[in-house]
C-alpha cells in the first residue's frame, strides 16, 4: 500500500518540515486532479444545520492544522465539512522557537507547541478569497499578536474581525484569563459585535475554572455583563477548581464541560463517579446544558447516557486514522451505536409529601439511580 511508503518516508524528516510537505503535496494534488478522482464529493454527503449553518457533513478541522487558509479546497475534496483557520493574527508572526512538533509514535499522536505563526489576517483572507471549489464552513480562529501589549488586545482582535467577518461563516476567539479580568471587557465586545454586525447569539466564550477564582465576586459581576449582551458563555474543566463550586447558581453559564480527569475511569473509581454524576444533576437542576470530555469507552459513554448527560467528545467514535482510513469511515458514514442498558424489572413508587421541595429532590435522586 502507498500509506506504509508514505509514511516511511515522512518519518524521516523532522516532525513539522514533514507537516509543511503533507500540506504542499495535498495542495499539489487537489490542483492536479488527483484528489477529485480519489475522492468524490457526493460520498461525504450528510447535511446538517448547527447554529443557523448548514454544515455538508458533522467531520470538520479545527484550529491549527490550516493556519493560512492556503489548503481549504484539499481538505473539503477529503471530506472535510468545516475548516477553521488559524489561530491568526493581525501582522505575521513567526510562532514558538523551534523545536516546536514532537511526535509519540506509540500513541500515534503529536504534541503541539507551534504557537501562533501565521502569515497576517490579510493573507489568510485572500487564500480564501482564491479558494475555488470548497463549499463547507469556513472558521476563523483569532488571537492578538504577541508584542501587542494586553491593554491593546481589543484592538488586535476587532482588525481580525473587521477583515475576517466578510469571508468567515463564524469567528472563534481565544482569551486568556487576564483578559477575561479587563473591566471594559463586556464593552469592548459590544463594541466588536457592533461593529461588525456579527450576531451576540453566534459568540460562545469559554471560560476555565481557573480564571473565576481569584475574585469571585469580580468573575460574577463580568459574566452577567457579559451575558447581557446576548453572547452564550460555558464552564470549562469542570471540577477542577473547586473554589469556585460554591457560586455556580449565581453565574449565568449556558453550559458545563466535565472535565475529562473525572471521566478517564468514571466506571471504576466510585468518587470521580459521584462527582461526574452530582456535576450532571446540578447543571440540569439549574437548566444547564452538560457535556463530558475524554470519552474513550462505551462503558463510559453509556454510564454518561444514563445520567442524561447532554454530549461527549472523545476517541470513542474513532482514534486518529491515516488519511485514506479516514475517507473510508467518512463514506462509510459511520454512526455511534450503544447498546442499552436492559432493566431486570419495573417497579412503581408513589411517594406523597406536602413539601415540594422535599419532592423534588426525591425525583431527582430516584431519576439518577435509574
Amino acid at each position: 500500500m502507498i500509506y506504509p511508503l508514505l509514511r516511511s518516508l515522512l518519518f524521516r524528516l523532522d516532525a513539522e518540515t514533514a507537516h509543511h510537505a503533507s500540506m504542499t503535496s495535498l495542495r499539489l494534488a487537489e490542483r492536479g486532479g488527483l484528489l477529485a478522482l480519489a475522492c468524490p464529493r457526493d460520498e461525504f454527503a450528510a447535511p446538517v444545520e448547527l447554529m443557523g449553518l448548514t454544515f455538508p457533513n458533522r467531520v470538520g478541522l479545527a484550529a491549527g492544522l490550516d493556519k493560512e487558509g492556503n489548503t481549504i479546497d484539499a481538505l473539503g475534496r477529503l471530506g472535510f465539512g468545516f475548516v477553521e483557520i488559524g489561530t491568526i493574527t493581525p501582522r505575521p508572526q513567526a510562532g514558538n522557537p523551534k523545536p516546536r512538533l514532537f511526535r509519540l509514535v506509540e500513541h500515534e499522536a503529536i504534541i503541539n507547541r507551534m504557537g501562533f505563526n501565521n502569515p497576517g489576517i490579510a493573507a489568510g483572507v485572500e487564500n480564501v478569497r482564491r479558494s475555488k471549489h470548497f463549499d463547507g464552513v469556513i472558521g476563523f480562529n483569532i488571537g492578538k499578536n504577541k508584542d501587542t501589549p494586553n491593554e491593546n488586545a481589543a484592538d488586535d482582535y476587532l482588525a481580525c474581525l473587521k477583515a475576517a467577518y466578510p469571508v468567515a461563516d463564524y469567528i472563534a476567539v481565544n482569551l486568556s484569563s487576564r483578559q477575561f479580568r479587563q473591566t471594559n471587557l463586556p464593552s469592548l465586545v459590544s463594541q466588536c459585535l457592533g461593529e461588525t454586525g456579527l450576531p451576540a447569539g453566534a459568540l460562545e466564550l469559554e471560560i476555565t475554572e481557573s480564571a473565576l477564582i481569584d475574585d469571585i465576586d469580580e468573575a460574577i459581576a463580568q459574566c452577567r455583563a457579559l451575558k447581557a449582551l446576548g453572547i452564550k458563555i460555558s464552564l470549562d474543566d469542570f471540577g477542577t477548581g473547586y473554589s469556585s463550586l460554591s457560586y455556580i447558581s449565581r453565574l449565568p453559564f449556558d453550559k458545563i464541560k466535565i472535565d475529562q480527569s473525572f471521566v478517564r475511569d468514571i466506571t471504576e473509581n466510585p468518587v470521580n463517579a459521584a462527582i461526574a454524576t452530582a456535576a450532571i444533576v446540578m447543571a440540569r437542576s439549574l437548566n444547564l446544558s452538560v457535556l463530558a470530555e475524554g470519552v474513550e469507552t462505551e462503558a463510559q459513554a453509556s454510564f454518561l447516557r444514563s445520567r442524561r448527560c447532554d454530549s461527549m467528545q472523545g476517541y470513542l467514535f474513532s482514534r486518529p486514522l491515516p488519511a485514506v482510513e479516514f475517507e473510508q469511515l467518512l463514506a462509510g458514514r459511520k454512526s455511534l451505536q450503544l447498546a442499552d442498558t436492559p432493566r431486570e424489572k419495573a417497579h412503581t413508587l408513589l411517594i406523597v409529601d406536602d413539601e415540594p421541595n422535599i419532592l423534588t429532590s426525591l425525583s431527582r435522586l430516584l431519576r439518577l439511580s435509574l
